[in-house]
């Protein structure tokens, strides 16, 4: 009886990492349909400088930003929920058409 426990929640556990990729590794990830930070500055209108200067960051960090990121924080997307004023339901759209 505790061999099948155990094979269930082995299992379970696969299905779990397959689902969300626990336990893998960065390179093993898809790379998202486009960036969060770009598709953030589009949808405001606004330019690489003024999104720098809004969030306290250089340029150069900015790019870096738009360029190669492709794993975020909470704190990051909570903070571009943040300065967006878009609704909830605006927001997890962008969200969405980016992963």
């Amino acid at each position: 009886m505790t061999t099948e426990k155990n094979n269930a929640q082995r299992v379970q556990a696969s299905m779990y990492a397959d689902k969300w990729w626990v336990g893998c590794y960065r390179h093993a990830m898809p790379y998202p349909k486009d960036n969060l930070y770009r598709r953030w500055r589009m949808a405001q209108g606004i330019t690489q400088r003024r999104a720098a200067a809004l969030f306290g960051i250089g340029e150069q960090a900015w790019r870096y930003r738009e360029r190669m990121k492709r794993m975020y924080h909470v704190a990051e997307i909570l903070a571009l929920f943040d300065a967006s004023g878009m609704s909830h339901k605006d927001f997890f759209k962008l969200l969405n058409e980016c992963a």
